[in-house]
């Protein structure tokens, strides 16, 4: 699943640079929805690498809220796909 991740993380990331080559400021609101879905799908990858590393190991339940995605980096997310900047991974 994290190699499958991966490219979208590249692909977020080049629009990210493609905004600051154009000269987008960092208080633009669409660089930082920007940056909120490369900072989801960047946990939501480092996760599934450590899950695919887990996968023979016995499964632990954390009480930390910190391995989970914030609502509103998963709502940038749905935003940037509903604004047709992120390619559908369906």
């Amino acid at each position: 699943m994290a190699d499958t991740v991966k490219p979208h993380l590249a692909y977020l990331k080049r629009m990210i640079n493609r905004m600051e080559q154009q000269g987008i400021g960092p208080d633009d609101p669409m660089r930082q929805e920007m940056h909120k879905a490369y900072d989801a799908v960047e946990q939501l990858h480092r996760r599934l690498e450590a899950n695919a590393g887990a996968a023979d190991k016995p499964a632990v339940k954390h009480s930390s809220q910190s391995a989970r995605p914030r609502n509103d980096a998963i709502e940038s997310l749905m935003l940037l796909r509903r604004t047709a900047l992120l390619p559908s991974i369906n």
